[in-house]
């Protein structure tokens, strides 16, 4: 099963794909999503 998606196939709606590529890697570097997802589960949470 494959779960995930080329880069080139994402929708013209994001943007350039390498464009899409270079922000998430740099997103993840950052941490930015898993603070991102421990902020919306705080949220959720109260």
């Amino acid at each position: 099963m494959i779960t995930d998606i080329p880069w080139r196939a994402l929708p013209r709606l994001f943007g350039e794909w390498r464009s899409v590529c270079r922000r998430f890697n740099f997103w993840q570097k950052m941490e930015i999503l898993v603070k991102l997802s421990k902020q919306l589960s705080k949220m959720a949470d109260s």
